[in-house]
This record gives C-alpha cells, sequence and structure tokens, in this order.
C-alpha cells in the first residue's frame, strides 16, 4: 500500500504512481512496460487502491496500451503494518529440511497469519475470498 511517515495508507495516491510508470521514459532501451504491480499489503489496502485506479479511469489507459495490473496480497494481521515492526524479531523459515517441512527460528516474531485467510487446507483457505 501506499503510506506515509505515520504508517497511515493512502489508497488515493495509486492513480498518481501508476500514472507516472506509464510516462516513464525508456529511451532507446528496448523494453515494454508488461505489467504493473501491486503486492506485499493487506488485501484491503489494495482493494482500495486498485478502486481509486479504477475511478480515475488509469484501468481504462492501462487496458488500451495493453499493459495488465499484477496484484497480491500479504496474509499477515493488519497490526504488522499499520503499526509496523523491528525486523529483528520476525520469525524466519530456514528454508526446511528434507522432509519438506519449514523449520522457524525467533519466537515471538510480532508478524502472524491472519485467521480471517488461512484455514486449515495447506494454510491457504480463504485466500481468495
Amino acid at each position: 500500500s501506499f503510506r506515509d511517515t505515520s504508517m497511515k495508507p493512502h489508497p488515493e495516491v495509486a492513480p498518481d504512481a501508476f500514472q507516472k510508470t506509464l510516462a516513464f521514459d525508456f529511451g532507446d532501451a528496448e523494453v515494454k512496460l508488461v505489467a504493473i504491480g501491486m503486492n506485499c499489503a493487506p488485501p484491503e489496502d489494495i482493494v482500495q487502491s486498485l478502486s481509486a485506479v479504477k475511478d480515475r479511469g488509469v484501468l481504462q489507459e492501462l487496458a488500451a496500451r495493453g499493459v495488465e495490473v499484477a496484484v497480491y496480497a500479504n496474509l499477515h494481521e493488519r497490526s504488522v503494518y499499520d503499526d509496523g515492526f523491528d525486523v529483528g524479531k520476525i520469525a524466519v523459515a530456514d528454508g526446511g529440511g528434507a522432509d519438506g517441512t519449514n523449520k522457524t527460528a525467533g519466537d515471538g516474531s510480532p508478524v502472524k497469519k491472519r485467521a480471517d485467510m488461512v484455514g486449515e487446507f495447506g494454510g491457504h483457505d480463504g485466500y481468495v475470498r
């Protein structure tokens, strides 16, 4: 999400950010913009940003130029985004063992999965709500 220094979301900034990306001059480079993405934010923030982009007509501009929109949200409890956190206290997976399981270090991590989005089926129930 687009946030200010106090961590408050500002979805109204998204259309301007998309338009600045569309206006970027690649010079003589043989580069084609194929997608603009939003990620690593709460799903609600991304939906609000996409609504602002749509309301300002930027989605139609993207479609006219053949530029796709790529979006994926994080499944963390909202407080991680709203309150911030100390990166040194995050629990991290060690890459997993030979049996395919992940081992986690850093007990007490403030980064927790959202119960309303992660269920019993492989840990991803509800993600596509």
